[in-house]
């Protein structure tokens, strides 16, 4: 039976989830993805749960020196409200919908200060945030992309949603830009047709996915 996002999810679905990012991330080479989903029947894609989180080792080493939790376990689950989600489920709608620009946001931070933010040494809560853990471990240029799935049943009918999204980051955006096909590797991954990827395939099959029909 499909779980309830989020009352359902186990830790077993935890380490399937990092599992899954993980091998995405290493096969693009990116320093850092992660993923949130929308509460179950719910269109609104305001309401939204970060479950996932991993990085590579440069970016892992530089939080553990900074004396920062790993937000993929001591964030996963947590509600607190996402602009860059907002965004990029807006951008996602909006691109498959009107077919105008691009289906990917993206923030670039290299031009961010450290020293000026709100959060100096030592580092507390607030710097598990998504901005705040990207600055201090290198991870400047950030991709976001809606997650589409195929064929959730609402009402009796076959619908398409924008369930959650997909972040993918770098040290820059020059170092996104040298990976080959980046952003059609990242839309495979996140909105292939008929739910073709492993994490497309993985969310249908796992949970009761809710967002925006599209």
């Amino acid at each position: 039976m499909a779980k309830r996002i989020p009352e359902g999810i186990s830790a077993e679905d935890f380490n399937d989830i990092r599992k899954l990012l993980d091998d995405f991330r290493g096969k693009l080479g990116a320093s850092q993805v992660s993923m949130r989903l929308n509460e179950s029947d719910e269109e609104d894609h305001n309401f939204s749960y970060f479950v996932g989180f991993v990085q590579d080792e440069t970016a892992s080493k530089k939080r553990e020196e900074l004396g920062i939790p790993d937000p993929g376990l001591f964030r996963f689950g947590d509600d607190v409200p996402s602009k860059e989600y907002r965004d990029a489920i807006k951008t996602t709608v909006n691109f498959v919908n009107n077919r105008v620009s691009s289906p990917i946001a993206e923030r670039d931070w290299s031009s961010i200060n450290i020293s000026a933010r709100s959060f100096p040494p030592p580092y507390k809560k607030k710097a598990m945030g998504s901005r705040g853990i990207d600055i201090h471990t290198g991870v400047h240029y950030r991709k976001y992309v809606g997650i589409l799935v195929d064929g959730i049943k609402v009402n009796g009918s076959s619908v398409r949603r924008c369930v959650g999204m997909l972040g993918v980051g770098f040290p820059s955006k020059a170092a996104a830009q040298a990976v080959r096909d980046l952003d059609d590797q990242i839309r495979q991954w996140a909105q292939a047709s008929g739910n073709a990827s492993g994490l497309v395939s993985y969310l249908r099959r796992t949970f009761e996915l809710g967002g925006p029909v599209i």
